[in-house]
């Protein structure tokens, strides 16, 4: 499953000139399920494909509905002036912890998982997300933490040559829509939005058509490592 962050009244962040995360990642998911598709290898499915808001609720109630076997949430970000807007860059993947790997990784799941109050959805925190974590974070702590690592590094591994990574690519943090027991699930930020160049990048088709395919190729090389893991000797 594929996961455009934000859409509808949730723009996401913003770009100098004006660009919409919500417009960006959604061009680049489906380039990615387009690439994905043609393999024929895939049952691709996404989270939205038009420009809908979505409550982060119903992303986890879609992939679990859909019993998926991997989900990817796409993002790109941005960063006030005085945290290094013009500077840094580059895309990063995250997965989840209940520790955040840095303070940056911590503000930011903290911003994405605040999606659905854009929306005017009431977010209670308090006991359930108490229980959630508990339970969560145990399950998360075996099987299906070491998938989400294993999908993480291979995104490392096949985006590296495309030379579209951040000079800290893996990182991780509480979010919220990376808190699914079925499923290993990464959260990609592409880029910065608040970075020039990462900004033209981002806009760009073949730019995008380049990215998809090291996704594709990561979930390639992924599948075909659990399909031989499944196969025994």
């Amino acid at each position: 499953m594929i996961d455009p962050g934000h859409g509808g009244i949730d723009g996401g962040a913003v770009s100098p000139s004006n660009l919409l995360e919500k417009d960006i990642v959604l061009a680049a998911a489906k380039e990615l399920a387009r690439q994905l598709t043609a393999t024929g290898r895939y049952d691709v499915r996404m989270t939205r494909d038009s420009d809908v808001f979505v409550s982060l609720d119903q992303r986890l109630g879609l992939s679990a509905k859909h019993g998926v076997d991997l989900f990817v949430s796409l993002h790109a970000d941005s960063l006030p002036e005085q945290e290094g807007a013009q500077v840094v860059r580059g895309a990063t993947i995250y997965t989840l912890s209940e520790r955040a790997s840095d303070e940056r990784s911590r503000l930011m799941a903290e911003k994405e998982n605040a999606s659905d109050l854009v929306a005017g959805i009431n977010v209670v925190e308090g006991a359930d997300d108490d229980a959630v974590k508990g339970i969560l974070f145990d399950l998360m702590k075996r099987e299906t933490a070491n998938f989400s690592a294993d999908f993480s590094n291979a995104l490392v591994r096949k985006l590296k040559p495309a030379k579209v990574l951040a000079r800290t690519p893996h990182r991780s943090a509480a979010f919220k829509v990376l808190k699914q027991t079925h499923a290993p699930s990464v959260l990609v930020e592409l880029g910065y939005l608040s970075n020039p160049e990462d900004e033209k990048l981002l806009n760009t088709p073949a730019w995008r058509k380049k990215v998809a395919a090291a996704i594709t190729a990561a979930i390639d090389a992924y599948f075909s490592k659990r399909t031989a893991g499944a196969a025994g000797p």
